[in-house]
């Protein structure tokens, strides 16, 4: 049979594409692999904004779904929403003191440019003022 034929071949070696795949991926500029990582109560904060944003948005859905189906969950479901938004709020303080503190940054890449800084930033500090100022 033609498959077992091929199935008992030899396979070719793997394909060597981490050079292609490095410049691919960084634009020719070398990645720095000895840049630190951010410390574990940034990670941990960062992890606990996602799951409770992502909370927020169950929460707020299901509410939407048991309000027009008038069921009796809909009020628990608002409560739900509410407290996870101030848990949001609690959080984000604590990360913009943790951070303002006592957090242990990784520098910028060197090769990242002025304007990729900028930008970096401006996103950071508009996702704090999202999560602080929404409603």
């Amino acid at each position: 049979m033609q498959t077992n034929a091929l199935l008992r071949q030899r396979r070719a070696p793997p394909a060597r594409l981490a050079h292609v795949h490095h410049h691919a991926c960084t634009g020719g500029v070398p990645v720095d692999a000895q840049r630190p990582p951010f410390d574990r109560v940034t990670i941990g904060l960062h992890w606990a904004t996602v799951v409770l944003v992502l909370m927020l948005f169950v929460s707020a859905g299901l509410h939407a779904l048991a309000e027009a189906k008038e069921s009796a969950l809909a009020p628990a479901l608002l409560q739900i929403h509410r407290s996870t938004g101030v848990t949001v709020w609690v959080v984000t303080a604590l990360r913009l003191i943790w951070r303002l503190t006592n957090a242990s940054l990784p520098p910028f890449p060197a090769a990242m440019g002025k304007l990729h800084r900028a930008a970096v930033k401006s996103s950071e500090y508009g996702l704090y003022a999202l999560l602080v100022g929404s409603r």
